[in-house]
């Protein structure tokens, strides 16, 4: 994926230090950088954290940037490395904040249509499937919840995930299987196999 004409034109005047440029680039981004943080982390004060350092960090490393691959995979890329960071620097407390997770972090429209329901029975029902879920997410090896991430909750391809990840097509399809074999198992031993079929329908198949 090359660079938008408009996102070269503004990334050549940041090179050349133009900090209004700079501010386009992260009010373009900013808010899919704080979700992918967030989805990694699953704390809203940590992902702040993170965000802020992504920008920092891309701002520095922009004169550097040579424009082999998009902006957005190289922003990605700064965004998945600066989270591995912050996990290892802070896994004490992340361990800690696990418990509390919003369930809501990794739930999408897809999601949302399978549960909706007027019936507070349904909805009690959703929750418990949804924290489930965020736990046997963040289970996951490290790579694999990268993967899994970027595919079913931010969307991205297959091809975008293996840019960002600096690994192959098929090792991205290897760690999503792998990734979604692993969910299933767990929530299918936690709850009713019943309650876990319209899920795992959208996101395990």
């Amino acid at each position: 994926m090359g660079l938008l004409k408009d996102e070269a034109k503004l990334i050549k005047e940041c090179q050349k230090g133009s900090v209004d440029s700079f501010d386009v680039l992260v009010k373009r981004y900013k808010e899919r950088v704080y979700s992918l943080a967030y989805q990694m982390i699953g704390d809203h004060s940590s992902a702040d954290d993170v965000t802020q350092e992504v920008f920092i960090r891309a701002f520095r490393g922009l004169p550097k940037f040579q424009g082999k691959c998009s902006f957005f995979t190289w922003l990605y890329r700064i965004t998945i490395n600066c989270s591995y960071r912050y996990l290892r620097k802070n896994m004490t407390f992340l361990k800690k904040v696990a418990n509390d997770i919003d369930p809501a972090v990794y739930m999408d429209d897809q999601v949302k249509t399978r549960f909706s329901s007027n019936s507070p029975y349904k909805n009690l029902e959703m929750k418990e499937t949804m924290d489930h879920l965020s736990r046997s997410i963040d289970k996951l090896p490290l790579k694999h919840k990268t993967a899994l991430i970027m595919f079913e909750f931010q969307g991205l391809s297959i091809q975008d995930i293996s840019d960002i990840m600096k690994t192959s097509p098929g090792t991205v399809k290897s760690r999503l299987h792998h990734a979604r074999l692993k969910i299933r198992a767990s929530m299918e031993d936690s709850l009713n196999s019943d309650k876990t079929k319209p899920y795992l329908k959208v996101h395990t198949k």
